[in-house]
């Protein structure tokens, strides 16, 4: 036989009801803890330790230390996609001068092999293939391009023996090793009758910086074969259509710039002369 239930003493209620109601309020209120400040990071204020007198204890410091660590990883990491990002839009056009340097510097050993009896314009047209070739299978960046400079450099040295390469055609060709052949010898030979094609070429056929620096240097090698109509013509056209769409830093930007300048001063001169 069960106990009778038995009525839930009221005075108990009573009893517990303003303890519960202490409790919360206790809760409510900041615990006694020892706090030591340590240092501060990019999350703001780090704990070395926190102790909640028979509730909790623990250390940050470690924490702080690994959550440091993660945040330098991450910003390395970070640096890395904006340089690759950087160099993919650029082509690893290196800013501190690649171009500028390969140019400057002869090449160590000829990039293609010399053959018993080829006559010049055979081996203008193998060079021709070797830049097509290194442009194909070589990754961009700074090997590269050294090796693509020795291709124009032999070229130059070919220009005496190819004077009657067809650059007006050329400079209109898709192939871009054909483009850089009429560079070459227009590099060799500047005349007046070879700025307008050059600049229409960097403008709206050209779409590599290599062949755009190159064709940069024909123009500027020109200069002294400039007329005052001539001059005014194409200052203006490589300014707006051009300039504006070089990442600044980069060799042909400062190419470019210089190219300019010295068309800003040479102007005035010769239309003073005509």
């Amino acid at each position: 036989m069960e106990p009778p239930a038995t009525r839930p003493d009221s005075r108990a209620t009573r009893h517990t009801q303003p303890l519960k109601s202490r409790s919360r309020n206790q809760a409510a209120r900041p615990p006694a803890a020892a706090i030591n400040l340590c240092e501060r990071s990019g999350l703001g204020l780090i704990f070395k330790s926190v102790e909640i007198p028979g509730l909790f204890k623990g250390e940050f410091q470690d924490l702080a230390r690994k959550v440091d660590s993660h945040s330098e990883k991450i910003h390395r990491n970070s640096e890395k996609i904006d340089t690759v990002e950087t160099a993919i839009a650029n082509e690893v056009e290196d800013p501190e001068g690649t171009m500028q340097k390969a140019s400057d510097a002869a090449p160590a050993h000829p990039s293609v092999a010399f053959v018993p009896g080829q006559d010049p314009k055979q081996r203008l047209e193998a060079l021709i293939k070797k830049y097509n070739d290194i442009r194909d299978t070589q990754p961009a960046g700074n090997a590269r391009t050294l090796d693509m400079t020795a291709v124009i450099r032999e070229m130059i040295e070919l220009a005496p023996q190819n004077q009657d390469f067809d650059w007006r055609t050329s400079l209109k060709s898709s192939d871009r090793g054909v483009r850089l052949a009429a560079y070459a010898l227009l590099h060799e030979y500047p005349r007046l009758e070879a700025v307008d094609a050059p600049v229409r070429t960097i403008i709206h056929v050209e779409d590599k910086p290599f062949g755009q620096y190159w064709a940069l240097l024909a123009l500027q090698r020109a200069t002294d074969k400039l007329d005052c109509e001539t001059a005014r013509r194409i200052k203006p056209i490589l300014e707006s259509s051009f300039l504006s769409s070089l990442p600044p830093g980069t060799d042909r930007y400062r190419l470019l710039q210089r190219l300019l300048v010295e068309l800003k001063d040479l102007i005035p001169r010769l239309c003073r002369e005509t």
